[in-house]
């Protein structure tokens, strides 16, 4: 597998680019502001750690085939995935946004968080789209999702 946010190297780098996120950082496509999508990064974290739920609209096709395709490093579209309701911040959920230096370090308290936790298999909840996922595979799709959205920020 490829980069994964459990390696030390990796989360260095993402985080370095989290670091260097300022109020000024426009986006590229999508709809979030900078803030509220450092907050969409935690949330994603929330999720796997189990302190947010969603819905499950998982499917056969999610659970396998997606799955493995989203893991293996296929590009998530730019602008054309609907994230879950109760992370929609157009609809009202998702954490609301602070400022951008507290809301940058509660996403690297939650990665630490989530880290953490990662030294056994099984500690993580099922991902609401993929179904069960390894601790590897939850660190891989977490970086992937940072590096979706840091790259919509241009950081």
């Amino acid at each position: 597998m490829s980069k994964n946010i459990l390696d030390a190297e990796v989360r260095k780098d993402t985080l370095s680019r989290v670091d260097a996120l300022t109020p000024e950082h426009q986006r590229r496509w999508g709809r979030l502001s900078v803030n509220e999508m450092v907050c969409h990064l935690g949330d994603q974290i929330r999720l796997a750690l189990g302190d947010l739920e969603a819905k499950d609209i998982s499917s056969v096709f999610t659970r396998s085939g997606l799955k493995w395709m989203v893991l293996a490093g296929m590009p998530f579209p730019k602008g054309k995935v609907q994230t879950f309701e109760e992370l929609d911040h157009a609809k009202g959920g998702g954490t609301q946004a602070v400022t951008l230096a507290d809301d940058i370090e509660t996403l690297k308290n939650l990665v630490a968080r989530f880290v953490d936790r990662s030294g056994q298999d099984g500690q993580f909840t099922r991902n609401p789209v993929f179904g069960a996922l390894s601790n590897k595979q939850w660190g891989r799709l977490v970086f992937l999702h940072m590096n979706h959205h840091l790259a919509q920020f241009g950081a």
